[in-house]
C-alpha cells in the first residue's frame, strides 16, 4: 500500500485521516513524434546473427545524434528481436524524418 494510503487508513485506534488540500503539478501537452523500429534476424544461423548484432551496434552508435536533440528511446533486444521506440518531443515529422535518415 502506498504511504499516503497508510497514513489515511491505518492510524491507530481505527480512525481515518482527512485530506484538506491536494496540490497536483501538471504539465501542458506537447507534440511528440515517435519512430518505431522492429526487426528479427532471418534465422538464428551465425551469419544472420552477426548481421543482427551489427545492426544493433549501428543503432547505438547513431543514438547520440537523436539524444542530443532531447529525444529519448526505449529499446529491447536479444538474439531473436530488436525493438526500439524513439520519442522526439516538440519535433515535427519533417524534422524527425531528416534526423533519422541514414
Amino acid at each position: 500500500m502506498d504511504p499516503l494510503a497508510c497514513l489515511l487508513f491505518h492510524n491507530s485506534g481505527g480512525t481515518y485521516g482527512i485530506v484538506w488540500l491536494v496540490t497536483v503539478k501538471t504539465y501542458p501537452d506537447i507534440p511528440v513524434t515517435t519512430v518505431r523500429v522492429l526487426y528479427e534476424p532471418s534465422s538464428l544461423d551465425t551469419s544472420s546473427l552477426d548481421t543482427h548484432w551489427e545492426g544493433i551496434g549501428t543503432f547505438f552508435s547513431k543514438s547520440p545524434k537523436y539524444l542530443n536533440t532531447d529525444a529519448y528511446h526505449i529499446t529491447y533486444f536479444d538474439n531473436t528481436l530488436f525493438h526500439v521506440v524513439l520519442f522526439f518531443p516538440n519535433k515535427t515529422l519533417d524534422e524527425v524524418t531528416s534526423l533519422t535518415q541514414p
